[in-house]
């Protein structure tokens, strides 16, 4: 028998007895399901998808929306950029997956997810991005602040300055 761990995120792999088995029974007759061919076949399927989730108190999600529409995730995602489907279609899909990101939200703020899956969920899925970037535009002033340009040979002396090293530093020592 497995030794429990102090870690919660380890528990995450362990099933619960008979949880996949719940799981493919619920799943087997929706992949057995031909694929829509019109928009209104699609727009039906979407909401056979969202009372599924509300029915069974599945967390919606962009695969399981795939399966339900009878295509890969790949073709979900070139619908929701306008490729291979009707303006209609597209819009649908768009509208859905922000339904789907909207849910994600929630969860994340109402902490029913553990923020490291929210964030991995939010940058994967919905594009968040963690970035901060500092531009320095040659030329430009702040008022209060004294701009300076310092040649290469000034910034070295005021280093050495500093740093109490010698004017020349010496390439073999380590330290400088």
């Amino acid at each position: 028998m497995k030794k429990s761990s102090n870690f919660p995120q380890a528990e995450l792999e362990v099933l619960e007895p008979g949880f996949a088995a719940d799981q493919m029974h619920s799943l087997r007759p929706i992949y057995n399901r031909k694929r829509p061919e019109s928009d209104d076949e699609v727009q039906a399927r979407i909401t056979e998808f969202f009372d599924y989730c509300e029915k069974t108190d599945t967390r919606p999600g962009l695969e399981l929306l795939a399966l339900f529409l009878g295509v890969s995730r790949q073709s979900v995602y070139l619908w929701a950029e306008g490729q291979g489907c009707s303006q209609r279609r597209q819009e649908m899909i768009l509208r859905c997956k922000q339904l789907i990101y909207a849910f994600l939200e929630q969860c994340n703020l109402g902490g029913k997810i553990s923020p490291p899956t929210g964030i991995f969920l939010s940058k994967v899925w919905m594009g968040y991005v963690e970035n901060a970037s500092l531009e320095i535009i040659p030329g430009t002033h702040r008022p209060g602040y004294e701009q300076t340009t310092l040649s290469t040979e000034e910034l070295l002396r005021l280093r050495q300055e500093r740093r109490g090293l010698p004017e020349k530093p010496n390439l073999d020592d380590p330290t400088e």
